[in-house]
């Protein structure tokens, strides 16, 4: 099975997370970095933008932690589909977004 993100941890440089990101965008089409700690507990999410942020304001060898994304949003693939929605709901209540249908 093929996973779909690339697994970070407390060593990874900003250097090994490009070319960890870069590898496995030959694979996919949207590449997501997930920072675990010593616990396999996950800590953050790093994105392209983030890593590409990383690159330009960072140094190569600066630690990736410095970079990801600790507040990020995500539902249980087992949550149920009324749940999923109120969630989502609920994040846009708090983040201020508004949801716009294009017809």
């Amino acid at each position: 099975m093929q996973k779909n993100f690339v697994k970070l941890n407390s060593l990874t440089t900003v250097e090994e997370a490009n070319r960890l990101f870069f590898k496995e965008k030959n694979l996919l089409e949207f590449v997501v970095g997930i920072y675990f700690d010593k616990y396999k507990n996950v800590v953050g999410i790093l994105t392209l933008g983030d890593l590409r942020r990383a690159i330009y304001t960072g140094k190569k060898k600066d630690n990736i932690s410095k970079y990801i994304n600790r507040k990020f949003f995500y539902i249980n693939h087992e949550t149920p589909e009324s749940e999923y929605n109120n969630k989502l709901n609920e994040f846009f209540r708090k983040k201020k977004l508004v949801i716009m249908r294009l017809y």
